[in-house]
């Protein structure tokens, strides 16, 4: 092999620019790439950070294991009695609106709604499957004169028995006892 002068290995001078442009291109690119991996890199440290100051928003799509499912039954059980007082002043004021000679006194109210307002207070009271036993002729002497409403009803699956008392057109007071006999 013929030993070839260095000046004849060199490239045409037309092809220097195209080189020395490849070059300054590639050094762009690893520029912007840098750059690039800065930002994502400060992007990862704030998500970092937001995790570690909620740990249960990083997590949400994932099963919550650490509920209490007994504080959830307790906050359930306090809305559902604190609905059960609502309802029962709700009906002591419409009780009192049906008292004679009350400012709140509803026109019309007679012996009928005796067993609807009878209905009402053992509902609010935790009772269900409830039966007026008293027939519906005794409501307006009832509502008149007052009297006793005689109710069976189940509580907690229990049947039990007992009365609606009404004073002057007002329930008063609801006594109910269980069916069945305790042992002592």
């Amino acid at each position: 092999m013929p030993h070839l002068p260095f000046s004849a290995l060199q490239l045409p001078v037309d092809w220097s620019w195209l080189v020395l442009a490849l070059l300054g291109a590639c050094a762009v690119a690893l520029w912007v790439a840098v750059a690039r991996l800065g930002e994502i890199e400060k992007r990862l440290k704030s998500f970092e950070r937001s995790e570690e100051a909620s740990p249960g928003a990083a997590a949400g799509n994932k099963p919550r294991e650490n509920v209490d499912l007994r504080r959830v039954e307790q906050v359930l059980a306090e809305i559902r009695d604190g609905s059960k007082r609502l309802e029962d002043a709700l009906l002591r004021s419409r009780s009192a609106a049906h008292a004679p000679g009350s400012a709140l006194e509803l026109e019309g109210a007679t012996g009928v709604d005796l067993g609807e307002r009878v209905t009402n207070r053992m509902l609010a009271l935790g009772y269900e499957r409830i039966v007026i036993v008293t027939q519906r002729e005794q409501f307006e002497a009832i509502a008149r004169n007052g009297g006793e409403v005689q109710v069976e009803a189940r509580r907690d699956g229990a049947p039990c028995k007992g009365k609606a008392v009404f004073r002057g057109g007002v329930l008063t007071d609801v006594a109910m006892q269980s069916a069945y006999a305790t042992f002592p």
